[in-house]
């Protein structure tokens, strides 16, 4: 199941749901603008880093590895951060 605000990723395709949806069911996106997420524990972001989606543990992460670019951070996110700030960039 996918909740409102959660990042989802579909093949290319990644963004912030727009409403709750049940899991295999349609979910509209925003895959451009500024967004709230939540950091992999670990990781940290300086402003204009790049971030990168773990479709497996649904978080964003600083590691490139097995990961999917999304965007660049936005905000400072140190150590035990809650939330950072995200701008989505699409590419293909």
């Amino acid at each position: 199941d996918v909740l409102s605000g959660a990042g989802v990723k579909v093949g290319l395709f990644f963004g912030f749901a727009l409403s709750d949806a049940l899991s295999g069911a349609a979910v509209e996106i925003q895959r451009q603008g500024v967004f709230e997420g939540v950091p992999k524990d670990t990781s940290t972001f300086a402003i204009g880093d790049v971030v990168y989606w773990n479709n497996t543990a649904k978080n964003f992460t600083s590691t490139a590895s097995g990961n999917t670019k999304v965007g660049i951070a936005y905000s400072v996110a140190a150590t035990g951060v809650a939330t950072f700030n995200i701008c989505l960039v699409p590419t293909i």
